[in-house]
């Protein structure tokens, strides 16, 4: 799986529940050796909210490819 294949799952997700999310900026990419961070804010929208957040997904480099080890909602 690619970064944005990661990705789009996460939207998929949102996308079979009544969630709504999307990314409002991003913020922050950091790469160091295998390791990557990227930083961005979202907004999530169904009918108990209407918030902005702000995640950071932590991707390792296996075989070529990202793969996301961690999200994190702060």
């Amino acid at each position: 799986d690619t970064f944005k294949e990661n990705l789009a799952s996460v939207f998929d997700a949102a996308d079979q529940s009544a969630l709504q999310l999307k990314i409002v900026r991003f913020l922050n990419v950091r790469i160091s050796d295998d390791t990557a961070f990227v930083n961005f804010d979202v907004r999530l929208t169904d009918v108990d909210r209407d918030q902005e957040s702000n995640v950071t997904f932590k991707l390792v480099k296996e075989s070529g490819k990202w793969k996301i080890l961690e999200m994190k909602e702060t």
